[in-house]
């Protein structure tokens, strides 16, 4: 069992907005649509990270796949950031429209997910308030055999409760991580199953 909340490791609180406004994280858009992503480290200097978007990557099934599903951009964008450095592949959701296909032609073996994706006014009523559960549903059916990372602004009870939900769903919930996030847990998290995944070679 992975130990998602990592309360050993120091927590530095990161505000739930542009990554380009947090911790030194920047991103800039370079010619045929890649990202080309900066990160300041300890010694205040950068680490350029090359993410070229999904449908321009040629998967290696060797690279663990991380599916990042929040209806907040700026979320996605910081975990997509912090993902790449250690060597996951990274794709994000952030219109439940989006989720079916994603995962169709994604296969992540690991999920973040918001436990509520919002409203869009553009939607059909009969779309709106989805939640984690509602995708739960869905990853059900598809018999989802991916690690799923709860990620959610809800208190530690509803987040627990939600967590034994997925797995008497027979969903492989590992674990939960509230919002805000610290970004040194989330590393090492992603570093602890990076190597987890190498070991049993995806």
């Amino acid at each position: 069992m992975v130990a998602c909340t990592i309360d050993s490791i120091p927590s530095r609180k990161l505000k739930t907005s542009s990554p380009r406004q947090n911790d030194g994280i920047s991103r800039k858009k370079l010619q045929g649509g890649v990202n080309q992503w900066s990160v300041r480290n300890q010694n205040d200097r950068p680490t350029i990270l090359w993410n070229p978007p999904v449908s321009e990557q040629h998967l290696d099934t060797k690279v663990p796949r991380l599916l990042v599903i929040d209806d907040n951009p700026g979320i996605t964008e910081i975990i997509e950031t912090i993902a790449s450095e250690p060597g996951f592949a990274v794709r994000c959701v952030n219109d439940y429209r989006e989720i079916r296909n994603a995962y169709r032609e994604f296969n992540p073996q690991l999920i973040f997910l918001d436990l509520d994706l919002g409203l869009d006014e553009d939607m059909d009523l009969s779309e709106r308030g989805h939640d984690g559960l509602s995708v739960f549903k869905f990853l059900q059916e598809k018999n989802c055999q991916s690690r799923i990372v709860l990620v959610s602004g809800m208190d530690k009870e509803k987040r627990q409760t939600t967590k034994k939900l997925g797995r008497e769903m027979k969903l492989n919930v590992i674990g939960s991580i509230p919002k805000p996030f610290a970004i040194e847990k989330i590393e090492a998290l992603l570093m602890q199953l990076k190597r987890e995944f190498t070991a049993t070679d995806y």
